[in-house]
């Protein structure tokens, strides 16, 4: 169904697809059986094809995913604090992300992560304007303009895997994939041990 391209990075996985053979009838019709419900009916409230297949590889990918992990089990997902997670595997922290012909599946069982994935493309320097300081706008600025562009979704991307992370983050990778930016955050897991102390 998807030709899934994986790496390996830190203490976690990104696997990634081009969500393109899913826009075809028979593959999103088999894809939409492969899903959880939540995913189903959110795919159905996207007007358009290839956004919704959009929505439906990321879930594919995490289960894939959680395949490669030895979990066996339908995941069962819930929905705290913003960030989905696994009721039935808490130990496995995941983040999807995708864009227009590009899913992407963030995982790990040993730090908490995210991910997001841009396709380049142009960008209205008042966004930046926006949402960057003052020194990231300028060096965006000083770039070459063929060069800007990606750089502004390289800069963006960062910043979302970062807060899907969970604000911060240990370790961070920008990665280009064609023409699209993606970006993994991982961090390393606040618990309390056995004699209370938080690590």
């Amino acid at each position: 169904m998807l030709n899934i391209e994986i790496f390996l990075i830190g203490n976690g996985a990104v696997y990634y697809a081009s969500t393109e053979p899913l826009c075809a009838d028979d593959a999103y019709a088999a894809a939409l059986d492969a899903i959880s419900p939540t995913r189903r009916a959110r795919a159905e409230r996207y007007r358009d094809r290839e956004r919704a297949a959009q929505c439906v590889a990321a879930e594919l990918l995490l289960r894939h995913a959680l395949r490669e992990l030895g979990f066996a089990d339908e995941p069962v997902f819930s929905r705290e604090k913003g960030k989905p997670h696994l009721l039935n595997a808490p130990h496995i922290d995941f983040n999807l992300s995708h864009t227009a012909g590009l899913a992407v599946c963030a995982v790990s069982a040993t730090c908490d992560v995210g991910a997001d994935v841009e396709r380049v493309r142009r960008t209205n320097i008042k966004v930046a304007e926006r949402y960057f300081g003052a020194d990231e706008r300028r060096r965006i600025e000083l770039l070459p303009q063929s060069e800007r562009d990606g750089a502004f979704f390289e800069l963006w991307t960062r910043y979302e895997a970062a807060f899907k992370c969970g604000g911060s983050s240990m370790f961070t990778l920008t990665r280009r994939i064609g023409e699209y930016v993606l970006t993994y955050c991982e961090r390393a897991r606040e618990y309390v041990d056995s004699a209370g102390d938080l690590r």
